[in-house]
């Protein structure tokens, strides 16, 4: 991670199922990260419900993105 940009950065990553999440520790903790983390087929405290749905994201001019 040493050779990340300081821009923002944006993470769509969304799991069926809470035993489905990996580095989630690891995830919240990156600098500059605003992390959108879904689980769709059970409720998950943290965690946002459902499917990912980009149509009301917004992404400023130089935020970078990642969709898992």
């Amino acid at each position: 991670m040493a050779n990340m940009t300081t821009s923002d950065k944006k993470l769509y990553f969304s799991v069926s199922h809470k035993s489905d999440l990996f580095y989630i520790d690891r995830i919240q903790n990156i600098a500059n990260l605003e992390s959108h983390i879904h689980v769709s087929r059970e409720e998950v405290e943290g965690c946002e419900p459902g499917r990912i749905d980009l149509t009301a994201a917004s992404f400023p001019e130089n935020t970078e993105f990642y969709i898992c």
